[in-house]
């Protein structure tokens, strides 16, 4: 298990209880990417859902303004990134 497989899991279990059922909203800027992914996998394989937001980020002190948001929660969420399955229907596959 890598040092941010560790982290995550204390993170998940420990320090946040994420339970199935509840919805975890992870945000993270570019140059954290992997952290965000890393801790929406755990997240998502300890029970939660997925809470993705579309739209303006200017007043969270990005570049992003637009005239509508929108907030998406995923129950069974399924991700790919490239040829890689990291989820299908909520379950975690690496």
């Amino acid at each position: 298990m890598s040092d941010l497989d560790q982290a995550v899991s204390t993170v998940v279990q420990r320090c946040l209880r994420i339970e199935s059922g509840e919805t975890v909203l992870v945000v993270a800027d570019p140059d954290r990417a992997a952290l965000g992914q890393a801790l929406l996998a755990g997240a998502l394989d300890a029970g939660g859902t997925a809470h993705v937001a579309f739209g303006a980020s200017a007043a969270i002190g990005g570049n992003v303004t637009v005239p509508v948001y929108l907030d998406v929660v995923v129950l069974e969420p399924s991700l790919h990134i490239g040829e890689m399955h990291v989820l299908d229907g909520g379950r975690h596959l690496l």
